[in-house]
């Protein structure tokens, strides 16, 4: 930076610095003490004020004195100055609450510090003790044993446990996913392959566990809300309904014009099918409403990175070069001493004269020069290079360096590079500060896993806002949400087909043979070692032992075939419509087939039918019924997958948008070290996966400098050549020698944050979403084993699983259902069961029938209706779920209750007409035998009223 524009921004600092301090001077005398320190805001202002006035007094500008003190690290106290721009939450209601979760946050995560320093440390500990000073190598990459002289000289990795310090470092780097596996390959050529286990450990427990640990208690924060704010995310979800409807109604959705007007841009003409797809628009509505809360996000993390690169810049600025090349490589060691510590002409002998003879700089005695490293690299012909590509020499290249390393992609040799730092122009010394490490892993806790992972939960909470708005379910009761989830669950099931038994001998015994538990126990056992065998296949392995696995591979082949043909003996071909069974005839069909092939053809085959049997091990499932959790996942899944599907859809467009840009960007620039024959721009296909590996995060940032810079002799758009490689790929074609653009760092820059932080925080959002769905409650209105038992007693009544049965077989299928969905082992009457038709209300189709949804439904909502008393009326079955035409069969407001209240009003009217006929009947026998004898005077008035009877 110039002299001159040094001191202009020292005048202005120092300017600034007194304006803050009149104004807190001005408060405190016009609000007095009391009042000015109940606000927040006043009392972080009377901090950074005398952080300024303490830095301004142990540094003074140049202005106000000559002798300049060198400046320490109270010159880093002016970044906390930037948080004077957290006052703007006064008035910014969002960033206000974003900065309150911050603050919640930070108390509930004080506890999860100390935990994960703890365990850092005890790692660190166990990684001293079993691996300290044992990672020291020859040249040939050979472990150096301590017996040996040259054990001091050996090589030892950057990352090692020789010092407690560098074991935490080399711990967290492990933690954050950078490079562990090069850390333990080192660590087992120097210890034995049994030192894999500290880091598989390390990385579940560390990574897996701990560190999504910490998401989730960061992610509880956005819903540790009081009842004022859950009022107004209450208006705002309103607020947001009202928006979404009208988006829905507006037919082609007007939240795509913005999108409509890139037209001229043919790279976002795939955009247009969003419009097509319903489920896609509901994505990118979510995302277009979420961009204010990342924006605040953005926001506070940039300016977290702006008070870490005003700090690195102060210290880190010019350090990050080194001499470098073939010459320096050929340097003798009292060389490389020098160039470390180089000293003034006058000083060195006649010796260290000579290095210089033949150089540019022979003979020179001006001790004025300064002799810096960098000086005498240029001297001896050698190159000066930076170590990495990153560097902290002005806040813009800061930022980026900050931006990248919060990825935790290549901060581990950001980190060396800085620990090997000296001053500027001089070469890096091997571990000369290693108080940059703890600034780095400081960095990392606050910039990487606290800010950056506030995407994740301004994202989730957003996308569980529009859930709300769009599903309407704000506006439920708990009792009708649950109700309305046991409606989900019910709708899921349907009616399962009962195979009899045949009526051959032979068939019927094959038939409870297979079915019995012990056959598929023994079957499981057959799969399960048969798998292991293949597992313990190895390269190297001798003759005999081939010999014997293929074999035993043979004999569980032939165990397989006889299960498909002992199945379809007895089942014939229902056996087909189970889907395992069609999965395990088609194992047993291709591995009877390769055994054909290599029978006639003498090609083998059997590694392509041993791939396809190791995928039987999945029958292992069917057996996990009794595992809740087991299942529990499972049910996420499938939970999760329609949501899933949309992400990535929208995720493919964004990798197909950006792989076409990047072929019109960067198509031409020659390939260097990480832009290589693999991985490039050339065509649309490479393109395609060098962004999907990027967007995991794999060296995405060396690509990006790969591309923005420059080869010696490198063509700016280069023209058509068919001579060249790219235009034309040919052995002998020309490179193509196109020069870098800075493009490229606003490209990936802009990739990683639509990608990596907001889409894949999207996903993780709906695999959230299916794992609550899943574990609704921690003690579920019912179990899913009354489904299946009602799939089982529905099959008793409808063994051919047509979903229809009479309506009089119901009256069986309350009586041998369990509570609370039927009545089996309890008294029951007639008079229950009219009682019980009338609270089910199930609708009637053609011929009398009933169907297993509406039956089902009608039994989980009365249970449901009896444990919470409350449903609502959400009653209807869902128009999505008419998928079998339910309701082109139905019988208009004709009910099963109604139609038994019919039979019953047919039975008491039949007994009652059978009562008068009998009545009559007698009446007319008494008649006639008093007509054969007639007694005293005649009772005509008497006979005519018996007559007249009914």
């Amino acid at each position: 930076m110039p002299a001159a524009m040094d001191a202009n921004l020292e005048m202005v600092n120092f300017a600034l610095s007194c304006i803050f301090v009149v104004e807190m001077v001005m408060k405190m005398f016009g609000l007095g003490l009391r009042l000015y320190a109940r606000d927040r805001f006043n009392l972080f202002d009377a901090f950074i004020v005398t952080m300024g006035l303490l830095e301004t007094i142990a540094s003074p500008p140049s202005f106000m004195s000559k002798n300049q003190p060198k400046k320490g690290a109270v010159s880093a106290l002016r970044s906390f100055r930037l948080f004077r721009v957290f006052k703007l939450a006064r008035d910014w209601k969002s960033l206000r609450e974003l900065l309150e979760m911050i603050a919640r946050a930070v108390a509930s995560i004080t506890n999860f510090a100390v935990l994960l320093f703890l365990f850092i440390y005890i790692y660190a500990l166990i990684g001293v003790q079993f691996f300290g000073n044992t990672m020291r190598f020859d040249a040939d990459g050979y472990p150096t044993p301590f017996t040996l002289e040259g054990f001091w000289d050996g090589t030892v990795p950057r990352n090692n446990f020789d010092t407690l310090l560098w074991a935490v470092v080399t711990v967290f780097q492990v933690i954050t996913g950078e490079n562990w596996n090069e850390i333990m390959y080192d660590t087992i050529r120097g210890n034995g392959k049994f030192a894999c286990i500290y880091f598989i450990t390390l990385v579940v427990l560390g990574d897996f566990v701990l560190m999504n640990l910490f998401l989730a208690l960061l992610l509880d924060n956005f819903g540790a809300d009081d009842e004022e704010q859950i009022k107004e995310k209450q208006e705002e979800t309103k607020k947001l309904a009202a928006k979404m409807s009208v988006m829905k109604s507006s037919g082609k959705g007007k939240s795509l014009k913005s999108l409509r007007s890139l037209r001229g841009l043919r790279t976002f003409r795939p955009l247009r099918m969003i419009s097509r797809r319903p489920g896609l628009k509901l994505v990118v509505n979510a995302l277009f409403e979420a961009i204010p809360e990342v924006l605040n996000v953005l926001f506070v993390c940039m300016l977290f990175f702006l008070i870490f690169s005003i700090v690195a810049v102060n210290y880190l600025k010019g350090t990050f070069n080194a001499c470098s090349g073939d010459v320096f490589d050929a340097l003798s060691d009292a060389q490389v001493d020098f160039l470390v510590s180089p000293t003034k002409w006058a000083t060195l002998n006649d010796f260290q004269r000579s290095w210089f003879a033949n150089t540019s700089c022979a003979g020179f005695s001006n001790d004025t020069i300064s002799m810096t490293s960098q000086y005498v690299c240029g001297c001896w012909g050698a190159d000066w290079e930076p170590v990495v590509p990153q560097n902290f020499n002005n806040v813009g290249m800061a930022m980026l360096t900050f931006f990248e390393i919060s990825t935790t992609e290549g901060w581990a040799s950001v980190m060396v590079a800085a620990i090997d730092s000296s001053d500027i122009g001089m070469q890096p010394i091997r571990d000369n500060n290693m108080n940059w490490a703890l600034f780095f892993v400081a960095f990392m806790m606050v910039g990487s896993f606290f800010v950056v992972n506030l995407f994740v939960g301004v994202i989730i909470d957003n996308f569980n806002r529009m859930k709300a708005a769009l599903g309407g379910d704000f506006m439920l009761t708990p009792e009708q949400k649950k109700w309305i989830e046991v409606q989900k669950a019910a709708s899921r099931v349907g009616p399962v087909r009962i195979m009899k038994p045949p009526q051959h001998p032979l068939r019927r015994f094959l038939f409870y043979a297979v079915k019995a538990k012990r056959f598929e126990w023994f079957i499981m056992i057959c799969i399960i070692v048969n798998t292991f065998l293949m597992a313990g296949q190895y390269f190297g392995e001798s003759t005999m032992q081939a010999y014997v696995i293929n074999i035993v591979n043979e004999f569980f082949a032939a165990v397989f075939t006889v299960e498909a043909v002992i199945k379809l003996t007895a089942f014939s071909w229902e056996y087909f419509e189970d889907q395992w069974n069609q999965f395990d005839f088609f194992v047993v069909l291709g591995t009877l087939l390769s055994v054909i092939v290599e029978m006639f053809t003498g090609a083998s085959v059997r590694s392509l039918a041993m791939l396809v049997r190791v995928f039987r091990v999945t029958r292992i499932l069917r057996l996990v019924k009794a595992s809740k959790s087991i299942r529990q996942i499972l049910l996420t899944l499938y939970i999760a997958l329609p949501g899933l599907s949309n992400i990535t859809s929208i995720l493919f467009l964004m990798l197909f948008i950006y792989s076409t840009m990047g072929v019109q960007l960067f198509a031409k620039i020659a390939l260097n070290d990480n832009i290589d024959s693999h991985a490039n721009f050339r065509n649309f296909g490479k393109a395609f996966l060098l962004l999907l590996r990027s967007a995991t995060g794999e060296a995405w940032d060396a690509c990006m400098h790969d591309l923005a810079s420059s080869t010696p002799g490198c063509v700016d758009d280069p023209p058509y050549n068919p001579m060249m490689c790219g235009f034309n790929d040919f052995d002998g074609c020309i490179p193509l020698n196109g020069c870098g653009s800075p493009i490229a760092f606003a490209f990936f820059c802009s990739f990683t944050l639509l990608v990596t932080y907001v889409m894949l925080n999207l996903t993780i959002a709906v695999i959230l979403e299916g794992f609550s769905l899943s574990h609704e409650d921690e003690e579920p209105l019912f179990d899913q084993d009354l489904l299946e038992e009602f799939q089982v007693k529905w099959a008793d009544i409808d063994p051919k699983a047509t979903g229809f049965v009479k309506v009089d077989m119901i009256l069986q299928l309350v009586n041998t259902l369990k509570p609370p969905l039927g009545r089996y082992g309890m008294p029951f009457s007639m008079s229950y069961f009219f009682k019980f038709m009338r609270q089910l209300e199930v609708p009637l189709y053609e011929g009398e029938h009933i169907h297993f949804r509406d039956v089902l439904l009608a039994m989980t909502r009365e249970m449901v209706k009896g444990l919470t008393g409350d449903v609502g009326t959400i009653t209807q079955m869902p128009a999505d779920q008419d998928s079998a035409g339910l309701m082109s069969k139905r019988r208009i407001d004709f009910f099963a209750h109604q139609y038994f209240g019919a039979c019953r009003i047919q039975r008491q009217v039949a007994q009652w007409l059978q009562i008068k006929r009998r009545l009559e009947k007698k009446y007319m026998e008494e008649y006639k035998n008093k007509i054969k004898k007639p007694s005293g005077r005649p009772k005509k008035q008497r006979d005519a009223r018996v007559f007249t009877i009914g």
